[in-house]
Protein backbone atom coordinates (compact mmCIF):
# COMPACT_ATOMS: atom_id res chain seq x y z
CA UNK A 1 0.00 0.00 0.00
CA UNK A 2 3.32 2.35 0.48
CA UNK A 3 4.09 1.57 -3.29
CA UNK A 4 0.78 3.04 -4.39
CA UNK A 5 0.42 5.76 -2.30
CA UNK A 6 4.14 6.85 -3.50
CA UNK A 7 3.14 6.70 -6.93
CA UNK A 8 0.37 8.67 -6.53
CA UNK A 9 2.21 11.00 -4.64
CA UNK A 10 4.74 11.14 -7.07
CA UNK A 11 2.29 11.04 -10.31
CA UNK A 12 0.90 14.32 -8.84
CA UNK A 13 3.76 16.14 -8.15
CA UNK A 14 4.72 15.16 -11.89
CA UNK A 15 2.03 16.96 -13.00
CA UNK A 16 1.99 20.27 -11.09
CA UNK A 17 5.90 20.27 -12.11
CA UNK A 18 4.48 19.55 -15.70
CA UNK A 19 1.29 22.08 -14.84
CA UNK A 20 4.16 25.24 -13.79
CA UNK A 21 6.63 24.20 -16.72
CA UNK A 22 3.90 24.69 -19.48
CA UNK A 23 2.73 27.90 -17.82
CA UNK A 24 5.85 29.29 -17.50
CA UNK A 25 7.70 28.34 -20.20
CA UNK A 26 4.53 27.77 -22.93
CA UNK A 27 5.64 23.98 -23.18
CA UNK A 28 3.04 22.46 -25.27
CA UNK A 29 1.79 18.63 -24.82
CA UNK A 30 1.24 17.21 -27.80
CA UNK A 31 0.78 14.00 -27.18
CA UNK A 32 -2.52 11.61 -25.26
CA UNK A 33 -2.08 12.94 -21.40
CA UNK A 34 -3.66 9.75 -20.59
CA UNK A 35 -0.82 7.92 -22.39
CA UNK A 36 1.75 10.19 -20.88
CA UNK A 37 0.56 9.42 -17.51
CA UNK A 38 0.62 5.35 -18.29
CA UNK A 39 4.26 6.04 -19.19
CA UNK A 40 5.21 8.00 -16.42
CA UNK A 41 3.52 5.12 -14.30
CA UNK A 42 5.27 2.37 -15.79
CA UNK A 43 8.41 4.68 -15.32
CA UNK A 44 7.75 5.06 -11.90
CA UNK A 45 7.23 0.75 -11.18
CA UNK A 46 10.26 0.97 -13.02
CA UNK A 47 12.29 2.43 -10.37
CA UNK A 48 10.04 1.43 -7.57
CA UNK A 49 11.03 -2.40 -8.01
CA UNK A 50 15.26 -1.32 -8.45
CA UNK A 51 14.80 0.60 -4.85
CA UNK A 52 12.87 -2.56 -3.93
CA UNK A 53 15.47 -4.86 -5.09
CA UNK A 54 18.09 -2.47 -3.85
CA UNK A 55 16.57 -2.74 0.07
CA UNK A 56 15.89 -6.67 -0.28
CA UNK A 57 19.87 -7.08 -0.68
CA UNK A 58 21.59 -4.69 1.23
CA UNK A 59 20.80 -4.74 4.37
CA UNK A 60 22.29 -1.33 6.01
CA UNK A 61 20.37 1.87 5.05
CA UNK A 62 23.79 3.46 5.27
CA UNK A 63 24.75 1.25 2.20
CA UNK A 64 21.74 0.90 0.07
CA UNK A 65 21.53 5.12 -0.44
CA UNK A 66 25.36 4.20 -1.82
CA UNK A 67 23.97 1.92 -3.83
CA UNK A 68 21.40 3.50 -4.93
CA UNK A 69 22.82 6.87 -5.69
CA UNK A 70 25.13 4.89 -7.62
CA UNK A 71 22.46 3.41 -9.43
CA UNK A 72 20.14 6.30 -9.63
CA UNK A 73 22.76 9.32 -10.79
CA UNK A 74 24.51 7.48 -13.98
CA UNK A 75 21.05 5.91 -14.55
CA UNK A 76 19.53 9.70 -15.14
CA UNK A 77 22.63 10.94 -17.00
CA UNK A 78 22.82 7.77 -19.42
CA UNK A 79 19.21 7.60 -20.02
CA UNK A 80 18.88 10.42 -21.97
CA UNK A 81 17.14 12.80 -19.73
CA UNK A 82 20.01 15.37 -18.74
CA UNK A 83 22.55 14.81 -22.13
CA UNK A 84 20.76 13.73 -25.04
CA UNK A 85 21.44 10.20 -26.33
CA UNK A 86 22.56 11.28 -29.89
CA UNK A 87 25.60 13.69 -28.18
CA UNK A 88 27.35 10.94 -26.55
CA UNK A 89 30.03 8.73 -28.44
CA UNK A 90 29.35 5.65 -30.23
CA UNK A 91 30.27 3.23 -27.38
CA UNK A 92 28.36 4.81 -24.51
CA UNK A 93 25.17 4.73 -26.72
CA UNK A 94 25.95 1.16 -27.26
CA UNK A 95 26.32 0.60 -23.82
CA UNK A 96 23.02 2.93 -23.02
CA UNK A 97 20.72 0.68 -25.02
CA UNK A 98 20.98 -2.03 -22.00
CA UNK A 99 20.09 0.47 -19.37
CA UNK A 100 16.03 0.73 -18.19
CA UNK A 101 16.17 4.87 -17.74
CA UNK A 102 16.64 4.60 -21.33
CA UNK A 103 13.74 2.90 -22.56
CA UNK A 104 11.51 4.62 -19.80
CA UNK A 105 12.58 8.07 -21.07
CA UNK A 106 12.31 6.96 -24.60
CA UNK A 107 8.40 5.94 -24.00
CA UNK A 108 7.67 8.92 -22.19
CA UNK A 109 9.34 10.84 -25.32
CA UNK A 110 7.45 8.56 -27.56
CA UNK A 111 4.03 9.59 -26.33
CA UNK A 112 4.62 13.03 -24.94
CA UNK A 113 5.89 14.42 -29.10
CA UNK A 114 3.03 12.06 -30.99
CA UNK A 115 -0.46 12.71 -30.48
CA UNK A 116 -1.32 9.78 -31.88
CA UNK A 117 0.82 7.35 -30.54
CA UNK A 118 -0.55 4.55 -28.15
CA UNK A 119 1.24 2.76 -25.48
CA UNK A 120 1.73 -0.59 -27.02
CA UNK A 121 2.15 1.45 -30.30
CA UNK A 122 5.58 1.79 -28.77
CA UNK A 123 5.95 -1.59 -27.90
CA UNK A 124 9.81 -2.29 -27.71
CA UNK A 125 10.31 -0.02 -24.74
CA UNK A 126 6.96 -0.75 -22.93
CA UNK A 127 8.26 -4.56 -23.69
CA UNK A 128 11.69 -3.78 -21.76
CA UNK A 129 10.60 -1.57 -19.09
CA UNK A 130 7.89 -4.36 -18.18
CA UNK A 131 10.81 -7.67 -18.96
CA UNK A 132 12.82 -5.17 -16.21
CA UNK A 133 10.06 -4.85 -13.62
CA UNK A 134 9.09 -8.36 -13.53
CA UNK A 135 12.54 -9.56 -12.92
CA UNK A 136 13.96 -6.52 -10.55
CA UNK A 137 10.75 -6.46 -8.62
CA UNK A 138 10.26 -9.94 -8.15
CA UNK A 139 13.82 -10.65 -7.16
CA UNK A 140 13.58 -7.69 -4.77
CA UNK A 141 9.47 -8.80 -3.64
CA UNK A 142 11.05 -12.52 -2.77
CA UNK A 143 13.95 -11.42 -1.22
CA UNK A 144 12.98 -8.68 0.99
CA UNK A 145 11.85 -9.22 4.91
CA UNK A 146 11.10 -7.47 7.47
CA UNK A 147 13.62 -8.98 10.23
CA UNK A 148 16.76 -10.46 9.96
Amino acid sequence: SQAITMIIVTLIGSTLVVLVAMISYDINVVGNIGAILVALTIGLIMNFSIGIFIASTIKSQRRAQVVSNLIYYPMMVFSGSLIPIKLMPPLIQKVVNVLPGKHAMELISLVWHDADARLFATFLPFLLIIEFVIVIGFLGVFRFSWTD
